[in-house]
């Protein structure tokens, strides 16, 4: 005969459990005589979380939580806030009611007033009674086990990223952005991003690095671009930056490979047909006179391509020639990249060369050439063609940038992204990308294509050289990109015991009934010890996207000008 025991835990036994267990996993075994033995885990229902404090007037009187998993209709919520001696001085318990609270829907815990003063945000505990059952049916007694858990703060924070969409549904899509610190030793690898169940984003650092603001002071940036994995047309997704904890749970997910369509950093050529010799030297592809490449693989229209280059000039061998006698007009090609070649070799993009004064046979340099290049692939360097004229604006030589091209069913339209320092009177470009900031994306070029098929990539020097090549990535590409707004800083909590990956979960809720949050004020900054500042300069640590709203690399001078005169280029201290 089966038998089948229901384990049904109250708050005491949970503080008990936990207390006894700490992080281990507890397990309940029951044996009855003559029958049999059954066990089974104490498991958390979730197993990460976040929460705020909500303040109205001097007092805290609301906790609010964002959980990674469902919260089933009779689940028990109950928080307790201390000081930071550990003593409570507030709690609150909220029942979940009909239809549940889905995972990731921000809820809020109302909480006995006390003055925030009293209480330490860090010192918040979360325990759940959920009414969902763990079930264990491997003996002859089955064993359901009341899901419970208990949540702490670990070290880290959190922010929402609400992801705004385009008009069409968007999946596997990249997102770029651009995040701030006033802390220039800011540890930017301890990043990494979520969904809202608490699942890892593939994502990728593209840059880190300083500039100095027109306030005199150094701050520290970098550069991220996360793989979302749906985005609703006409609506919002939300995923979380995470950062500042003892340690990265998603480091496997860093990883370019996931987050674009194509990605190399020339570690080999093998991704490329090439002509001429071009090579690799301290992982840099580079070109000189007479190089190409072209990729092997080919990407469905439209898409991006973003390149990590450091533009050679022309060396004066004449592309065309106008006058003569004693002085003539000579036209230099050097660096061209072409963003879309066809399936029949037929290549269009962008050529970068100079205008030369040929004075008595002594060249002059007279002003940089830019213009549409179409070329058969096959061939490029012979038969390329050239329609150049005055470059309005000037690519940036000899100097690392960001070449963009998108390629449409209509166009192929070139800019260039800008990295920029203070110098003390003015904004300038910076020697180096590790001490600018590439806040300025410049529109250059524009070029009616007719597309007939995929496209794959060409890159090549006419004349001069090496150009060098960091790295190049092709990605997906809709118009008008999605853009983002990050949300108020949340402390993020671990759960124990951890929900073993074998437990029996409840199926999904209804998103019915969700409790609405309090229209009321945002809870004063805590004092934190934040490595590096003194006592008295004790804030949580913020983080601030390039701006309120970001589509890709679409801002404008004057906004980067703006926003770089903000002597706290860091969101307002207005977190939990």
């Amino acid at each position: 005969m089966w038998r089948k025991l229901r384990i049904t835990s109250i708050m005491l036994v949970l503080i008990l459990l936990l207390g006894t267990f700490g992080l281990a996993v507890p397990t309940i075994t029951v044996n009855v005589q003559e029958i049999g033995t059954g066990a089974n885990r104490l498991v958390s229902p979730v197993w990460e979380g976040r929460y705020t404090l909500w303040q109205s007037g001097t007092d805290l009187v609301a906790v609010e939580l964002i959980l990674t998993a469902d919260m089933p209709a009779g689940t028990v919520v109950h928080v307790i806030l201390k000081n930071s001696s550990g003593v409570v001085v507030s709690n609150g318990t909220l029942v979940v009611g009909p239809g549940g609270i889905p995972a990731g829907t921000p809820f809020n815990v109302t909480v006995t007033p006390v003055n925030s003063a009293w209480v330490d945000p860090t010192q918040t505990e979360v325990i759940i009674l959920s009414s969902d059952y763990n079930t264990d049916l491997s003996g002859p007694i089955f064993v359901n086990t009341q899901k419970l858990g208990l949540g702490t703060y670990d070290g880290s924070y959190s922010r929402p990223i609400i992801i705004q969409g385009s008009s069409v549904f968007l999946d596997y899509y990249p997102i770029r952005m651009l995040f701030i610190s006033s802390n220039p030793s800011f540890p930017w690898d301890s990043l990494y991003f979520t969904n809202t169940t608490g699942s890892c984003l593939y994502y990728w650092k593209e840059f880190n690095g300083t500039f100095v603001n027109s306030d005199g002071r150094t701050y520290s940036w970098a550069v991220f671009w996360v793989n979302v994995t749906n985005i609703p047309a006409n609506s919002n997704e939300t995923i979380f930056v995470n950062y500042l904890g003892s340690g990265n749970p998603c480091s496997a997910y860093v990883n370019p490979n996931k987050v674009f369509l194509f990605y190399d950093n020339f570690s080999t050529l093998a991704n490329w047909q090439t002509g001429g010799t071009p090579t690799i030297s301290g992982g840099e592809l580079q070109l000189d006179r007479g190089d190409w490449i072209l990729s092997t693989r080919s990407f469905p229209v439209p898409y991006s391509l973003e390149v990590f280059t450091n533009l050679a000039y022309d060396d004066g061998t004449p592309y065309d020639t106008r006058g003569g006698g004693f002085f003539s007009w000579v036209y230099s090609l050097g660096p061209f990249i072409l963003p879309y070649v066809d399936s029949a070799g037929s290549g269009t993009g962008e050529g970068i060369g100079m205008e030369y004064l040929n004075w008595a046979g002594t060249l002059i340099p007279w002003g940089q050439q830019d213009g549409l290049v179409q070329a058969d692939a096959s061939s490029p360097i012979t038969t390329l063609n050239w329609n150049y004229g005055n470059s309005n604006p000037q690519y940036i030589m000899g100097q690392w940038e960001i070449l963009n091209a998108t390629v449409t069913s209509t166009s192929v339209d070139f800019s260039q992204v800008l990295f920029l320092t203070w110098n003390g009177a003015r904004w300038v470009l910076s020697a180096s990308p590790s001490t600018g900031i590439p806040a300025y994306a410049q529109s250059t070029s524009s070029y009616t294509i007719t597309v007939t098929s995929d496209g794959r990539i060409l890159l090549g020097q006419w004349s001069g050289g090496p150009t060098r090549v960091d790295f190049v990535f092709v990605r997906k590409y809709v118009s008008p990109e999605p853009t983002y707004t990050l949300g108020n800083v949340y402390y993020h909590l671990t759960f124990v015991p951890k929900p073993p990956a074998t437990s029996t979960t409840g199926a999904s809720v209804a998103s019915t009934g969700i409790p609405t949050i309090a229209t009321i004020g945002k809870s004063a900054p805590v004092a934190l010890p934040i490595e590096g500042q003194t006592s008295g300069e004790k804030t949580i640590p913020q983080l601030q996207n390039e701006t309120d709203e970001t589509r890709g690399q679409s801002n404008t001078t004057e906004r980067i000008k703006e926003l770089a005169r903000n002597a706290n280029l860091t969101l307002p201290s207005d977190g939990p």
